[in-house]
C-alpha cells in the first residue's frame, strides 16, 4: 500500500507525539508525499470558515499536521516560523512571499522579495513547510499568455532551487482543475474534495 496508519484510540486524551521537523520533501513516482523520506498523508485544518479553524494548539491536540494553506496574518514569515516553535506544527503550503494572500499566483518576484525568501530559508524557515504555493488557491494564471507563463515557470524554478520544496497549486473543483495535466508547472496540487467525484 502506498500508506498504513493506525487511527486514534477511541476518546484519545493524550496529544500525539510532535511532528518532526522537515529536512526533505520529495514526490515519489507513484504520487506519494515523502517527508524525510517517509510516505506521508498530508492532513491539514481547514482556513476559511470561522466554525471550523481551529487554533494551533487545538490543531496540534487533534493530530492535524498544521493549516492547508496559511491565510491572513498567518501568511507573514515570522508568524510560519511561530507555529512551529509553539506547536510544532507543519505549514502544508506557503506563499513565497512573506504575507502574501494564499489566493493570489505568484508571477513573479522583486529583487527583494527573492532575498527575503532567500532570509527565510537560511534562517531555518523551512523546517515546517511541506510545499510552497505559487499557483494560488481557486485562482490561477493566465495560461494563454505566453510572457506570463514564462514569468511563472520562471519563479517556480527559483522557488525550487531556493527552497527544496515542492511547488504547488490548490484548486478546489472542476472549474479550474481539469487542464491540470497540460501544466507542468506544479509538483503538488492541493485540490479539494470536489475532485474526488465521479
Amino acid at each position: 500500500p502506498l500508506f498504513e496508519e493506525t487511527s486514534d484510540g477511541l476518546c484519545r486524551v493524550a496529544a500525539p507525539p510532535p511532528l518532526e521537523a522537515i529536512a526533505s520533501v520529495k514526490i515519489r513516482d507513484d504520487g506519494a508525499v515523502l517527508i524525510n523520506d517517509k510516505p506521508s498523508y498530508l492532513l491539514g485544518a481547514p482556513h476559511q470558515n470561522p466554525l471550523l479553524m481551529h487554533t494551533p494548539p487545538i490543531t496540534a491536540q487533534l493530530g492535524v499536521m498544521g493549516p492547508r494553506l496559511a491565510q491572513g496574518p498567518d501568511t507573514a514569515f515570522p508568524n510560519l516560523q511561530k507555529i512551529w516553535k509553539e506547536n510544532h506544527l507543519y505549514a502544508l503550503q506557503i506563499k513565497p512571499v512573506s504575507g502574501m494572500s494564499g489566493i493570489t499566483p505568484v508571477t513573479d518576484m522583486t529583487p527583494d522579495q527573492r532575498t527575503a525568501l532567500a532570509g527565510f530559508v537560511a534562517e531555518g524557515g523551512m523546517q515546517n513547510v511541506v510545499s510552497v504555493n505559487t499557483g494560488g488557491w481557486e485562482a490561477t494564471i493566465n495560461f494563454d499568455d505566453p510572457a506570463m507563463v514564462k514569468k511563472h515557470a520562471e519563479v517556480n524554478d527559483f522557488v525550487r532551487q531556493t527552497t527544496k520544496r515542492p511547488v504547488a497549486i490548490s484548486t478546489s473543483g472542476a472549474f479550474n482543475a481539469w487542464w491540470l495535466p497540460r501544466y507542468p508547472f506544479y509538483d503538488i496540487n492541493h485540490a479539494e474534495t470536489e475532485m474526488w467525484g465521479p
